[in-house]
Formats: structure tokens, sequence, C-alpha cells
């Protein structure tokens, strides 16, 4: 039984994920001159956009191979290309693609050490982003009602790499309209139908939602949230009211 808000989030991030894999590929390439692998999708979802991030994955064994961002998406056809060669690594029909996310839970600070250690590898720095990050501490009401684990107003942060240079129109394509709203709408869905939170009659959970623009820009790491430039959206005052859940 899921009793604590940082576990309860972990499973909706998983969910989000999950649930949403691209199932089949309906051609992939190999072009040895540029070293890329192109994977061409038709899925019954349609809740990618170009820009956004995400993973391929073996569908026996989960095993991650790589994250690209899809450069083309038409309806329910998405097409996503990376560096490297794996057609001859993968069988390509056990291939999935699937949104792709980190989880964090820590104060900024710490959560800012993280991310700084990560960039200092060639491998972790590339999959730094995007963050899903429950912001530490939290203070929870218990006790309160039958039924419920606890109630808590949380905070909850959606993080993008973004380029210094980037113009607020920049930002609001690539950072915003093709990776953080779809995120947050994705994560917002997931978090109504997970089951593990109450709502009211017309599944909502309340909350304050704010787009950052250029956050944390400034180079020296003492004065912002992460030593880092990207773009974010912050939903605070969550109230989340975990549910008590069946062992059946």
């Amino acid at each position: 039984m899921i009793d604590n808000l940082i576990d309860a989030i972990d499973q909706v991030v998983d969910n989000l994920q999950s649930d949403e894999a691209v199932e089949s590929s309906i051609a992939v390439t190999y072009n040895s001159e540029l070293n890329t692998t192109t994977y061409k999708y038709i899925s019954e979802f349609n809740n990618y956009v170009a820009g956004q991030y995400v993973e391929f994955y073996e569908l026996d064994t989960g095993v991650r191979y790589r994250i690209s961002t899809l450069v083309e998406s038409a309806g329910n056809n998405f097409t996503a290309t990376f560096q490297g060669n794996i057609t001859n690594i993968v069988n390509e029909s056990k291939v999935k693609m699937r949104p792709f996310v980190k989880y964090k839970y820590d104060n900024y600070k710490n959560i800012q050490k993280q991310l700084i250690e990560e960039g200092k590898s060639s491998t972790l720095k590339k999959n730094k982003y995007p963050l899903l990050a429950l912001i530490l501490p939290y203070e929870e009401e218990r006790g309160k009602e039958f039924g419920v684990i606890m109630e808590t107003n949380a905070t909850v942060v959606l993080i993008i790499d973004s380029q210094k240079n980037w113009t607020t129109a920049d930002r609001e394509l690539y950072s915003f309209t093709q990776n953080l709203r779809p995120l947050y709408d994705l994560f917002i869905c997931k978090l109504k139908h997970s089951g593990l939170f109450q709502t009211d009659e017309f599944l909502l959970i309340p909350h304050k939602k704010t787009d950052h623009y250029f956050w944390s820009a400034d180079k020296a790491e003492t004065q912002n949230k992460l030593a880092a430039i990207v773009d974010a959206i912050e939903l605070s005052n969550f109230k989340l009211i975990l549910n008590k859940q069946s062992n059946c």
C-alpha cells in the first residue's frame, strides 16, 4: 500500500511513461554516414508533439537504449531520429517508445547538487531533463478524516533544459509548447486517474501553476535555485489528499 507522497508521485510518473508507450514501429532505418537511426511509429495515442523527449526501450527486458527528441509528429504517426545504430543489437519489433521524464524528490539545494554532479558525467548529463521534482519539505495533515492517509499542499516542478540566448518566443515553442505543457497535461491526467488521490465531482485537483521563462539563468550557483539554464512550470499549493488503498 502506498502511504506517502513520495511513492505516490513516483507511481504517477511511472504510469505516465509506461501507459502512453507506442507499441510498434512501422519503419527503422540507419544512416551510416550520419550514424543516425530513424524510427517511424504509428500509435493509438496522439499525445506526442515534435520536439518532445522520448526514450526507446526493449519490451521484454525493459532495458533503456536511447533518449531522443521527436523530429516529426503528424496525427498518430511519429518519427524520432537519434545518434547511433541499435538496429543490429535489438529486435526492432520489441522496441517501444515512450515519454521520457526523470523524477527527483528533495529540496532545491540538493536537487541543484545532483544536477551539477550529473552534468559532470558524459552519460548522465544527456538524460537530466525533462525533470519532475517533488520539492521537500512539505507538511502533512494526518488523522483528519476516515479513509484518508494524509492531506498536503505540495509543490511539484516540471523542468526542461534551455539555452541562454533563446528569446521568449523560442522558449514558448521549444520549452513550453513542445515539452513542458504536454508533460503537465499528461501528469495532471495521470494524477487524477491514478486512484491514489481524492478529486471533486469534476475530477479536479486544485493547484497554482506558474510558467517560469529563463528560470535560474544566473551563472552563480548561489543566486538561483538550480544553477542551470532551464525553463519550468511550477505547480504549488497542490491540495493532494492521499486515500487509503485496499490491500485486495
